[in-house]
């Protein structure tokens, strides 16, 4: 949900939004989900959301949520932002096009 919320306020603002969605899919008898990515896509943040000549990418978490590894790299490397509900202002500031996020 938190998901669709952050998606809604990013169109409302004229920015497009980019979300690769995990398939269900079965591993060894046990299901799991898995995001299809090739080379260094493992950890890839969640959201790419563009506009005009701005990119941001964004890793959302639950208020507990704990990054793995893989999405450590991302966030370091590419600057990712990591949004939790509880960075909402800090959100629709971001994406109403006033201060940006800083980086982590």
């Amino acid at each position: 949900m938190f998901t669709e919320h952050v998606a809604a306020l990013a169109h409302r603002h004229g920015w497009l939004v980019a979300h690769f969605a995990p398939a269900r899919v079965t591993r060894e008898g046990r299901q799991t989900y898995e995001t299809a990515a090739r080379f260094d896509g493992r950890g890839f943040p969640d959201l790419v959301l563009a506009r005009a000549d701005t990119v941001v990418l964004a890793e959302l978490k639950a208020r507990r949520g704990v990054l793995r590894p893989d999405q450590q790299r991302w966030v370091r490397a590419a600057g990712a932002r990591v949004w939790r509900p509880a960075d909402w202002q800090l959100i629709v500031t971001t994406l109403e096009g006033g201060e940006p996020c800083p980086r982590p």
